[in-house]
């Protein structure tokens, strides 16, 4: 049996392939890292956030303004134990559906996915609206925090993917401003 010398580099030297390909890397980071470079419109760019800002808007909106009005609807549909609950659906909704719709988005695309949860989004706000009893509210309101989870986590997957670092932190602190 003949055995072949050893040809992997001793640790503490580098062999000048090794040296060629680490410059090369510095000098153009692989495509992963950089954003696409797709060409869109001003005006595609702007009605992309417009159509982003707004759908954060709505989900934000509803965590919050809902707390105001729960005291009179528990009142109108005879629950004061759906008190609570009006808001903890939303938000238990709300933390469980965000790493589902991060991964729904990663297998079928952002679109889809976000087109997905502003639909559920608003059957969810129609299940709510016309509910008689506070089993369909909170029911609703679940299903609604799901759906809000998805667009809050989604606009800004979206944004991170369509914009490079540059304006990223600008539209990420726009975003904070619509919330």
């Amino acid at each position: 049996m003949e055995l072949e010398p050893h040809t992997t580099p001793l640790p503490h030297t580098k062999p000048k392939e090794a040296t060629v390909l680490t410059a090369s890397l510095e000098a153009n980071p692989p495509a992963e890292s950089q954003p696409p470079t797709t060409h869109r419109s001003k005006f595609r760019i702007t009605l992309i956030l417009i159509a982003l800002f707004l759908s954060l808007f709505v989900a934000a909106l509803d965590a919050t303004i809902v707390a105001t009005a729960v005291p009179v609807i528990s009142h109108e549909l005879n629950s004061a134990s759906g008190y609570l609950w009006v808001g903890a659906a939303y938000l238990i909704g709300n933390a469980v559906g965000a790493p589902i719709w991060a991964k729904l988005s990663d297998i079928w695309g952002r679109k889809n996915i976000m087109l997905a949860a502003v639909a559920i989004f608003f059957a969810a706000s129609a299940i709510c609206g016309s509910a008689k009893e506070m089993r369909t509210l909170i029911a609703g309101r679940a299903l609604q925090g799901l759906a809000g989870g998805g667009l809050m986590l989604l606009v800004h997957v979206v944004i991170s993917d369509l914009f490079s670092m540059k304006q990223r932190s600008l539209l990420m602190g726009i975003t904070e401003g619509v919330w």
